[in-house]
């Protein structure tokens, strides 16, 4: 097993500024640009310790803003050795994402859809690689105004029928008493498949 795991720019320790340093940054295409980098290299690199290694998982995840740049990121469609990526989608912020990617809100809601619904996206009007999965995981006091009707839009691209939305109750945005929750969660959805 191999986990990667990385701050977004101007996050934590990380370098490289912050969203307000860089137009392209601000949008979040850095970041997805960074995360795509990192799982090309992690593949890489995996294949070249593990050359006997066949049938690998591989799960693609993110919190937060992580979250929406998780969604957005696809790794090559020519990897015979892994299995289709699972995608584990914490804390997607629904409410938030306009400020997070000013006018770029839109492609990320419709990349998330696109690994639901097989089509492609923005930029992409090719059919979707395969997806194993895909887990939303939501604390309940996170749900606003905006949260029903972008459940209710997933749920209804879900052609794939690879969708699951969790809404854990009395969690929060940042986990308060309810990180245990995310790994329990997590072990359901992989037993129920």
């Amino acid at each position: 097993m191999r986990v990667v795991t990385w701050n977004a720019r101007g996050t934590g320790n990380s370098g490289g500024g912050n969203e307000w340093s860089d137009f392209g940054v601000w949008m979040g295409e850095a970041a997805v640009n960074d995360y795509t980098r990192l799982l090309n290299e992690s593949i890489d690199a995996f294949m070249a310790d593990h050359p006997d290694v066949d049938d690998a998982e591989m799960f693609i995840c993110g919190y937060s803003a992580g979250a929406t740049f998780a969604a957005a990121v696809r790794p090559p469609q020519n990897l015979a050795r892994f299995r289709p990526p699972r995608y584990i989608l914490i804390s997607y912020p629904v409410e938030l994402a306009p400020c997070i990617g000013v006018f770029m809100t839109g492609g990320y809601f419709r990349a998330l859809e696109a690994l639901v619904q097989g089509e492609g996206w923005e930029g992409n009007p090719y059919p979707e690689g395969p997806v194993a999965g895909v887990l939303t995981l939501t604390g309940s006091s996170e749900r606003g105004p905006f949260y029903g009707m972008w459940t209710g839009i997933l749920s209804g691209k879900n052609r794939r029928g690879n969708l699951k939305q969790v809404v854990v109750e009395w969690a929060d945005h940042v986990w308060t008493n309810k990180m245990h929750c995310i790994p329990e969660e997590v072990d359901k959805w992989l037993n129920e498949e």
